[in-house]
């Protein structure tokens, strides 16, 4: 899982833009709720899992905002995997990627938002 993390990490370093002049657009999937919870309670969600990791590390690049350590308090994959488990029981429709968003400006207080 950490591999898989550092890549996601370096590709997210490669593709964002290195001035003004170059734009990169990124296509992001997503996994729905329902996928989420049902791959969650069959404990195979290993790919759901690393997914969340890494749109959460891109969004914390891109912003540059610490999303995982915002003013010092600090939160791991399982914390992160538990408030995704209770997002998606609450939004069944939704989507991990939109609850990531959440996730964000709830850690951030808003801060992650306002830097988009």
């Amino acid at each position: 899982m950490k591999k898989i993390i550092v890549s996601l990490m370096l590709v997210c370093a490669f593709i964002s833009p290195v001035s003004a002049q170059k734009t990169v657009t990124i296509k992001l999937d997503t996994i729905d709720c329902g996928k989420w919870i049902d791959e969650r309670k069959n404990n195979d969600a290993h790919f759901g899992q690393a997914y969340l990791m890494g749109i959460v590390t891109g969004m914390s690049a891109s912003s540059h905002i610490d999303i995982w350590s915002f003013n010092g308090v600090k939160v791991n994959g399982k914390q992160l995997f538990f408030w995704m488990d209770s997002y998606c029981k609450k939004n069944p429709l939704g989507d991990t990627l939109s609850g990531a968003i959440v996730f964000a400006d709830e850690r951030t207080n808003g801060a992650y938002s306002k830097s988009r």
